[in-house]
């Protein structure tokens, strides 16, 4: 398997650029919901199941980042996961 040691700073980047794009959702969906309309339920609804798949989406790519820059990537060794006594 190839070391992704070369491309962390992409993968820092992507996501730093992806954390941009889901703050500008979550402020589009607030306002949003600041205008709902009870007559058009289906439209709340996909609005609302858009949302949780987006902060579903955001917080996978979080843990798939804490996973390979901090886990794998030396931060965290599996010798060090048990704190010796």
């Amino acid at each position: 398997m190839a070391s992704l040691e070369p491309t962390y700073g992409a993968i820092f980047s992507g996501t730093t650029v992806s954390y941009l794009l889901y703050d500008i959702a979550l402020a589009q969906f607030m306002l949003f919901c600041q205008t709902l309309n009870p007559a058009e339920r289906m439209i709340n609804c996909l609005a609302i199941f858009t949302w949780l798949m987006d902060t579903l989406q955001q917080f996978l790519i979080t843990h798939a980042l804490w996973y390979y820059l901090v886990y794998k990537g030396g931060g965290n060794t599996p010798d060090q996961d048990t704190e010796s006594a």
